[in-house]
C-alpha cells in the first residue's frame, strides 16, 4: 500500500477505467504515510467514453474538499453534449475528447498520450486498472514503458475477499497436479503487520510532521496525515480509538483498544456517505468465512476432477 502511494506521488496522472471507478470508487490521491500537499497530488484520469462517472464519485468529492485535483474524463472524439456531461463539468470535471475506436475496441497508441500531454502537460502516467485497461495497453505497441508487479501476501477468493481468517494457514492447491503447499508462518501475520505499521505511521507521521508529538505527549488532530477524520461525523469515536492506540502500553500495542475501534467502525457504518473506504476495508477483513468455504469447495472439486 505504501509503495502504491509513493508511486502515485511520482506520477503526474493516474489512469483507470470506468469499471474500476464504478466498482471501487477510488480516491486516486496519495494518502500514505500522510496526505500529500495538493500541488504534489496526481491528477485522476478516467477512461469514460459513455459518461458513467457519478457526480458524487470520490475523485470529485476529493477535488471539492481540496485534497485532490480536478478529475479528467477521457471520452470519444466529437462526443455530443448531454445533461450528464454538463453535470460533470459543473462538478469540476474536465472533459477531453481524445478516444477513438477500432474493431478490437478502444484504440491505444502513443499518439493518444501525446495529445493528453500536449493538452495538460503531463509527462508521467500511472495506470492502476482495471484489467480491461491494462490488457488493452499491454497489447498495444510502444505505450507501456515500465510494468510494476506486486504480489500480495493475502490470497483473494473468487468474490474478491481475502480467504485468510485469523490464525489460519492457507493451503494453496495446484490445479495441474493437486500438490499442496503450506504457507509459511509469516504468511498469516503479514496483513496484521501491515495494518499495525500503517497505524503507527499515522500516529508518528513521516519525519517531524506526525500527529503525535512524543515530547509534549499531545496529538495534533489537524495533522493532514489523519485526513480530517477527527472532524467528521465520527470524529469523537475516531479520537477515542486513535488516542487509545497512541497511548497504549499493552503488548501487542493497541490490543486494549478493540472496543474503541469497534465503536468507531459501527459509527462508520452508520455514515456510509462519508466512510465508504473504511467500511469496505472492514468488511473485507471481517467476512472471509463465506468466501473461504466457497474456495475450499472449488479446490476440492478440482481435486476430484483431476
Amino acid at each position: 500500500m505504501a509503495m502504491t502511494h509513493s508511486l502515485r506521488l511520482l506520477s503526474d496522472a493516474i489512469i483507470v477505467g470506468s469499471g474500476t471507478l464504478l466498482n471501487d470508487n477510488p480516491g486516486l490521491n496519495a494518502r500514505i504515510p500522510s496526505l500529500a500537499a495538493l500541488e504534489d497530488q496526481p491528477t485522476p484520469v478516467i477512461i469514460d467514453p459513455h459518461f458513467k462517472c457519478p457526480v458524487n464519485a470520490k475523485i470529485i468529492e476529493n477535488y471539492k474538499r481540496g485534497i485532490g485535483k480536478a478529475p479528467i474524463l477521457l471520452t470519444f472524439e466529437g462526443s455530443k453534449s448531454t445533461q450528464k456531461l454538463l453535470d460533470l463539468e459543473k462538478s469540476g470535471v474536465r472533459i477531453f475528447g481524445v478516444l477513438t475506436c477500432s474493431d478490437e475496441g478502444l484504440r491505444w497508441d502513443r499518439s493518444i498520450f501525446d495529445k493528453i500531454t500536449k493538452e495538460f502537460g503531463f509527462k508521467r502516467y500511472m495506470i492502476e486498472g482495471g484489467a480491461t485497461v491494462i490488457r488493452s495497453l499491454l497489447s498495444s505497441k510502444n505505450v507501456v514503458d515500465k510494468l510494476i508487479v506486486t504480489v500480495s501476501p493475502t490470497l483473494i477468493g473468487s468474490d474478491g475477499v481475502s480467504i485468510i481468517t485469523d490464525g489460519d494457514r492457507p493451503v494453496v492447491r495446484h490445479r495441474a497436479n493437486d500438490q499442496s503447499v503450506e504457507a509459511p508462518p509469516a504468511f498469516e501475520q503479514a496483513e496484521q503487520v501491515e495494518q499495525t505499521e500503517q497505524a503507527e505511521s499515522s500516529a508518528t507521521g513521516s519525519n517531524s510532521g506526525g500527529a503525535y508529538n512524543p515530547e509534549t505527549g499531545e496529538i495534533n488532530w489537524d495533522c493532514p496525515c489523519l485526513g480530517g477524520m477527527a472532524y467528521g461525523p465520527c470524529g469523537e469515536e475516531f479520537k477515542t480509538a486513535f488516542s487509545c492506540f497512541v497511548y497504549s502500553e499493552a503488548e501487542p500495542k493497541g490490543i486494549d483498544c478493540v472496543e474503541a475501534f469497534k465503536e468507531m467502525q459501527d459509527c462508520f457504518r452508520s455514515h456510509p456517505e462519508h466512510y465508504s473506504d473504511e467500511i469496505d476495508e472492514d468488511d473485507n477483513e471481517e467476512k472471509p468465512e463465506e468466501s473461504t468455504k466457497k474456495e475450499e469447495s472449488e479446490s476440492t472439486s478440482d481435486s476430484e476432477r483431476i
